[in-house]
């Protein structure tokens, strides 16, 4: 018999209030593989969104070839306190009242819209740096994807932009 689990709670404090019995923690636990939230992997949230929309598209008969820069936006600032499962779901209803070939702002739950610019629960150093990252994209495209035009919207060189592009992952389609 093979068991695999998962958990929202943390096992190891259950133990120690009496709550979970530590020598069936020990029989369990053999491989422990731990997830961060969905708000602390941004980078994994674009990947997760086109496979649910690939998925739902699919069963729901429809031809959803992807989402527009701004949803994509506000998926990207969104604290996802249900993780995966949330996402899964926002996408689904997204695919289901989406007319068009692509999903957009108007799509997606106003509970995530307003959640935009609300501050999320994190470091400091996380929050700015999502900040920036989400900055940097919005400008960017705002610009047309003029990497010049954005570099002077920031009021930074094209060197200091390339090497923020590079740190953050933002690459050109």
């Amino acid at each position: 018999v093979r068991i695999i689990s998962a958990t929202n709670v943390d096992i190891e404090n259950r133990i120690k209030e009496g709550k979970f019995r530590e020598d069936l923690y020990w029989r369990l636990n053999v491989i422990e593989i731990k997830i961060p939230p969905l708000r602390e992997r941004k980078d994994d949230i674009e990947m997760l969104a086109r496979h649910f929309i690939d998925k739902f598209s699919e069963e729901h008969k429809k031809n959803i070839k992807g989402i527009d820069r701004q949803a994509l936006s506000i998926l990207l600032e969104y604290s996802w306190p249900g993780n995966v499962r949330e996402l899964g779901n926002v996408i689904e209803r997204a695919v289901v009242l989406t007319d068009g070939d692509y999903i957009t702002a108007d799509n997606l739950p106003d509970k995530l819209k307003k959640a935009e610019h609300e501050i999320q629960l994190s470091t400091l150093k996380t929050y700015l740096s999502d900040y920036e990252k989400n900055l940097l994209i919005k400008l960017y495209e705002a610009h047309n994807r003029d990497k010049e035009e954005t570099a002077k919207a920031l009021g930074i060189d094209l060197a200091t932009l390339y090497r923020k592009f590079k740190k953050y992952g933002i690459e050109e389609q």
